[in-house]
């Protein structure tokens, strides 16, 4: 007969090999990742990267929806013309990101930052093609302020048509960001200018060093956030028409640019453009907003 004593020594044996059991089979629960988790984890991996600029977004955007499917349509049958719709998502991602940089780079006011992307082994044959249907700009541009008075700086939702005043003066931060230091130090309008310029230049010189990664290896940091966003949407919601789908989107490298190249291309404006180069960076743009199912995020970006 077993004893009260030897029966406790028993079950707390039993218990005690049951716990060890579960801790040696290695399962535990774990909640699943949240896709602002996912982002999280890969901007930290990406320090010495492209660190995504932060877009801000009006809060007085609504989205309402049309019926009518016309124009959407004929953007559609644009992009297919080009083949864009055939590449896979890392071919898409690489062209996108390097018909942006050939947007930005004449805006940049130091020689030594706009470089050239000669080769490109990862996207060889995508490279070469997209050169050849391609002319490059040759001719620098300078910044030109789009406002007057230097108290527009203070209105929020009037800065969200400039992303340009948010990026960072820093190239390991997002923070402090031109808006910041224009405000806080009470910057003249022709201190601001030179340091959007210096912005720019960082911010080119960050989206070469990823082109060259990409090109290197056939993948970034950044890539992985875009390719987790593709793998939300088409295993869990689409991207909300809201102000939240708008900061969700912002958060990759290739929609953060949209932003950009939009308020480049309405307020730095140059008689001499080269019109096919703005076409297939137009095409690309519209691929990966296809893609995404994000057909709105156009009429945001015009609309500003």
């Amino acid at each position: 007969m077993v004893n009260k004593n030897n029966l406790t020594t028993i079950l707390f044996l039993g218990t005690f090999s049951l716990a060890m059991s579960s801790c040696s089979s290695g399962y535990s629960y774990k909640k699943p990742e949240s896709f602002e988790e996912k982002i999280s984890r890969y901007e930290a991996r990406s320090l010495n990267t492209n660190l995504v600029p932060e877009v801000q977004v009006s809060k007085s955007f609504k989205h309402t929806s049309r019926k009518s499917r016309g124009p959407a349509s004929v953007t559609t049958s644009s992009s297919e013309d080009k083949g864009y719709n055939q590449y896979n998502n890392k071919r898409l991602y690489f062209l996108t990101l390097y018909s942006q940089y050939q947007q930005i780079k004449p805006l940049a006011s130091n020689e030594s930052v706009a470089i050239e992307l000669n080769h490109c082994p990862s996207f060889h044959t995508s490279f070469l093609s997209y050169n050849e249907s391609n002319p490059k700009s040759t001719s620098a541009r300078d910044y030109k302020m789009p406002f007057k008075s230097m108290e527009s700086l203070r209105d929020a939702d009037y800065m969200t048509r400039y992303p340009e005043f948010f990026l960072p003066v820093s190239r390991s931060s997002t923070r402090p960001r031109v808006i910041d230091m224009a405000i806080k130090d009470n910057l003249s309008a022709s201190k601001t200018k030179e340091l959007v310029k210096s912005a720019i230049n960082i911010h080119v010189a960050k989206t070469y060093s990823e082109l060259t990664e990409l090109c290197e290896t056939g993948s970034s940091s950044n890539y992985y956030i875009y390719e987790n966003l593709m793998t939300h949407i088409k295993t869990r919601d689409k991207i909300s028409a809201d102000q939240i789908g708008l900061k969700t989107l912002f958060k990759t490298t290739l929609f953060s640019n949209m932003a950009l190249t939009t308020s480049i291309k309405r307020n730095q404006r140059q008689k001499s453009r080269g019109i096919a180069s703005v076409g297939s960076q137009h095409g690309l743009d519209q691929e990966v907003i296809k893609r995404l199912e994000v057909p709105w995020v156009e009429n945001y970006l015009q609309s500003k």
